[in-house]
């Protein structure tokens, strides 16, 4: 086996889960950052579109002071008025997962990504009331659909 000669080789004490560990912690480790930084940390676009993916669930996300002057900050900064939000959190071995769409100023386009989106029955969407305004939430049943399953729904789309 490659890793123990490696460990043997290198004088390495640590088994190669507890490293894992230590760097899954560190990457989900976002105490410092503010919400406008969260949503910067994973973020990919889908031609204008943002798509950032949090180390937490969104309705956790929307917990934060201030969210809503946060998320119009980012879509000023990204220069979009509209924004797809997709969370994660691992607990105890299982997974969970969320989407929001977020527009304060193109509640059309926010509409018909939701609408083209809860077509899709493979992600299990439920949707959810959140206190933010200007936001559509949604727990996501199918935890196997993930932002790679989920780009291509977004670019079938024709808005």
């Amino acid at each position: 086996m490659v890793s123990g000669e490696l460990q043997r080789q290198f004088n390495i004490s640590y088994e190669p889960h507890q490293r894992f560990d230590q760097l899954w912690h560190a990457h989900n480790d976002v105490s410092h950052l503010t919400p406008k930084q969260l949503l910067f940390k994973d973020l990919k676009f889908l031609e204008n579109l943002p798509i950032p993916g949090l180390p937490m669930l969104v309705r956790e996300y929307l917990l934060f002071t201030n969210v809503h002057e946060q998320l119009i900050s980012f879509c000023d900064e990204v220069n979009s008025a509209t924004v797809v939000i997709m969370g994660l959190k691992v607990a105890n071995d299982e997974v969970f997962r969320d989407i929001a769409v977020f527009s304060n100023t193109h509640k059309k386009m926010r509409d018909s990504l939701v609408e083209h989106l809860m077509i899709s029955t493979d992600l299990g969407l439920i949707e959810g009331a959140v206190d933010v305004p200007d936001i559509r939430y949604f727990t996501q049943n199918n935890v196997k659909m993930s932002r790679k399953q989920i780009i291509p729904l977004i670019k079938s789309i024709k808005i």
